[in-house]
């Protein structure tokens, strides 16, 4: 065994944190946008965490989605920041459930109401690839999976990819059939 040597931290010692990519272009591969969970750990949250405290934990980790988990560690669903925003707590609230029994499992994305792209076409892929198929989906995240292995590999989010490119990146979700119903009868 080997002692390793000790030495005072010193007040000119700063935190190391990742080096942000600057030379991100829309024609930069997919995969220099992805979250790759192979690479780095999901943020995850549990299904019972109380609403009122997501999005602190959000802002917080400094993400703007997570994974969602059951009791026994099971991917259930993605939580963003706007399904955790005051609109959407109040909705809830306004369909019945109390403000402080709001949970995670109440706000989130559930995990069938999900789409993904595989791995190996990210792979392939340019951002711009990615952000034409998020414009065309409506869709602000995409989790991406191996297909071979039947993994979900990482996640993709739009509000990411904008930061990045220094962007405004205006991804609305396509209307329904009864919101178009709705406005054509207005």
């Amino acid at each position: 065994m080997h002692t390793l040597s000790l030495f005072k931290t010193e007040p000119s010692d700063t935190l190391a944190w990742p080096h942000a990519n600057d030379q991100i272009s829309p024609n930069s591969p997919a995969r220099d946008v992805m979250a790759d969970f192979a690479e780095h750990a999901p943020y995850r949250l549990s299904a019972a965490t109380p609403a009122v405290s997501l999005l602190p934990l959000l802002k917080q980790s400094h993400v703007n989605a997570a994974l969602v988990t059951d009791s026994n560690e099971r991917f259930c669903g993605l939580i963003t920041r706007d399904d955790v925003s005051e609109a959407r707590l109040l909705q809830i609230v306004a369909e019945g459930t109390r403000r402080e029994d709001i949970v995670a499992a109440d706000c989130m994305q559930p995990r069938n109401t999900l789409h993904s792209v595989a791995f190996e076409e990210i792979q392939r892929a340019k951002v711009k690839d990615v952000l034409e198929t998020l414009r065309a989906s409506g869709q602000q995240h995409c989790l991406v999976t191996d297909q071979k292995n039947h993994e979900i590999r990482g996640l993709i989010c739009a509000r990411d990819i904008a930061e990045l490119l220094n962007l405004k990146v205006d991804i609305a979700k396509p209307a329904t059939f009864a919101e178009l119903s709705r406005i054509l009868a207005a």
